[in-house]
């Protein structure tokens, strides 16, 4: 009987020191806003984006493919520690000389270009923080800071356009700058654009640009501030209701796995369901905090992307979306809310697109 109780003790005493050392290894694996990112892993319901495993799939083949996202929105203050080396640079322009030197429209733009403002972007142009958001969510650095990027310490490169004013929807005169801004992503190498707005002004020169274009678009459902959901389907947002190969349209999911109260959906327009209610992110001024939306859903969604680019850059948009929508995880509760009938899981993605590496 002693014998028994001693095996047990020892057992014990081993099981505590494993749970302890796992415990110190976690604390210093992530940075120490993970534990608020709930849509990277979800202790409580397990509905999440299977990061932490993606991730370990991931580091069976180092990230070597550049991927450059274009976050074409309000902005990104690049100098935020979270963001400092994600930050695309034009390294064939010289700055502040006053010429065209890569010959491609534009002067002195070593940052990326503002539209709304007509100049080269500079940190000071930023009215709204709703860009750096989104290009947090996505790419965000392990530092030992703040929180994880989806990508975490891929090799990603963010191209800050900006074409917004504020967070606002895309508004009269202002789809003509997010065409012009998509033409300068694609002369500039990006291979992702993520476009976190919606309109409802059907314009055939955005829709146009889209489908001519080589690069994924990753874009918002949209919301309806009512908090009554609508279907996309039947009223049109744009350029969510597009359905184009090398479009997905996002809509909002809670940490239930539910889609979200003021998320607008669609069984034919909307591609997937990602996570997008109470996003612990970067804020203004480095500090953090939670955000709601299909803006947030949507740089979920284009870090996984991004993160199956960097496997495999010689894959099409067609068949990263496809790749996506295949391995999303089926749920009743989303079966005619999207296309797929499910939320994005970033391991399984990465797993099939490994299949065919």
């Amino acid at each position: 009987m002693n014998k028994i109780l001693k095996t047990l003790m020892v057992l014990v005493t081993v099981f505590i020191l494993v749970v302890s050392i796992y415990s110190f290894i976690s604390t210093k694996t992530y940075d120490p806003g993970f534990k608020n990112q709930w849509y990277l892993e979800n202790g409580e319901t397990g509905v999440d984006i299977n990061a932490k495993k993606m991730w370990r799939v991931l580091e069976k083949k180092p990230s070597q493919n550049e991927v450059v996202v274009a976050v074409i929105d309000t902005g990104v203050n690049y100098t935020y520690d979270e963001l400092v080396d994600t930050q695309w640079i034009n390294d064939d322009e010289i700055a502040l000389n006053g010429i065209d030197d890569d010959n491609n429209g534009f002067i002195d733009d070593i940052y990326g270009w503002s539209f709304a403002d007509n100049k080269p972007f500079d940190i000071s142009m930023i009215e709204s923080n709703h860009g750096t958001i989104c290009a947090g969510i996505i790419a965000a650095r392990h530092n030992g800071k703040g929180v994880e990027g989806v990508t975490k310490n891929r090799n990603i490169k963010i191209m800050s356009i900006k074409v917004l004013s504020s967070e606002q929807s895309v508004g009269e005169g202002t789809v003509h700058h997010v065409v012009e801004g998509i033409s300068y992503a694609e002369k500039n190498g990006a291979d992702i654009c993520n476009l976190s707005f919606s309109t409802e002004e059907n314009s055939t020169e955005l829709y146009n640009a889209i489908k001519s274009s080589k690069m994924l678009f990753v874009v918002s459902a949209g919301n309806n501030n009512s908090m009554l959901r609508i279907n996309i389907d039947k009223k049109k947002c744009y350029p969510g209701a597009y359905m184009l190969d090398n479009l997905i349209t996002v809509a909002n999911m809670t940490d239930k796995g539910k889609i979200a109260k003021g998320s607008n959906y669609g069984k034919k327009t909307v591609d997937v369901v990602a996570p997008g209610s109470r996003i612990y992110c970067i804020s203004d001024n480095q500090t953090y905090g939670y955000v709601s939306g299909t803006s947030f859903s949507t740089p979920i969604v284009t870090g996984i992307a991004a993160n199956v680019f960097s496997i495999d850059n010689s894959i099409s948009p067609k068949q990263v979306k496809k790749i996506i929508c295949d391995t999303v995880n089926l749920t009743d509760d989303l079966c005619d809310k999207c296309s797929s009938g499910g939320y994005v899981n970033g391991a399984k993605a990465i797993e099939q697109c490994m299949k065919g590496d």
